[in-house]
C-alpha cells in the first residue's frame, strides 16, 4: 500500500520518488533535511560566522549575537553555553563577548551539531513509539520507516563532518566583501 501510494504520489507532483511520513514532525524534518537545513541552522552557524568575523576588538555578546539572527538573547546564551560545554568556545562572563577556541579548519559542522544537543540517545528521527496496532501501517511504522531515517541521519551527519568552519567562513568572505 505505503509503495504504491509513494509512487503515485510522485507521480501525482511530477518527481522520480515521494517518502510518505507517519506524521507531520517526520515529513518537516526531512523537507528541512532536503533543503540542507539541520539543526541549529538559523542560530547556531550564524553566530559561529559572526564571532569568526568580529573584529579582535569587538566583543561579540549575547544582545549583538541575538540582534543578528533576530532571537531572544536567553536562546543564544543557552547555545554559547552548549558550545562552551563542548569546548568549542570561550565565554567571558557580562559583557566579556564568546571566543571560538578551536581551530577553524579542525571544527565540523557535526561537532556544532553534537554539541547542542540535536540528537537525542543517537537517534534524530524519533516518532509514534506507541503507534496503533489495529492499524496497518501504524503497527509497521518502525518496521517501514526506521532504517531509512537511520540512513538519512547517516547521510546528513557524514555531510555535516566534512564541512568545517573554515569552509563556512570561505563564503561569508566572499558575501561580506560585497555588503
Amino acid at each position: 500500500f505505503i509503495d504504491e501510494f509513494e509512487k503515485k504520489f510522485a507521480a501525482f507532483c511530477g518527481t522520480r520518488y515521494a517518502i510518505s511520513c507517519s506524521n507531520g514532525t517526520v515529513s518537516l524534518h526531512l523537507i528541512m533535511l532536503g533543503l540542507g537545513i539541520g539543526p541549529g541552522d538559523e542560530v547556531i552557524m550564524p553566530t559561529l560566522t559572526y564571532i569568526a568575523t568580529a573584529p579582535a576588538e569587538e566583543k561579540v555578546t549575547s544582545e549583538i549575537l541575538a540582534d543578528s539572527v533576530q532571537v531572544n538573547p536567553v536562546i543564544i546564551r543557552n547555545i554559547l553555553s552548549q558550545l562552551k560545554k563542548a569546548d568549542l568556545i570561550t565565554v567571558k562572563r557580562g559583557q566579556g563577548g564568546a571566543t571560538i577556541i578551536k581551530p577553524f579548519d579542525q571544527l565540523s559542522l557535526f561537532d556544532v551539531y553534537r554539541a547542542v544537543d540535536s540528537v537525542k540517545d543517537g537517534v534524530l528521527f524519533s516518532f509514534h513509539e506507541n503507534p496503533n496496532p489495529n492499524c496497518p501501517v501504524g503497527r509497521n511504522i518502525h518496521n517501514i520507516l526506521d532504517d531509512k531515517l537511520l540512513r538519512v541521519q547517516q547521510a546528513m551527519e557524514n555531510e555535516l563532518k566534512a564541512i568545517t568552519l573554515a569552509e563556512v567562513l570561505q563564503d561569508a568572505d566572499k558575501y561580506l566583501a560585497n555588503k
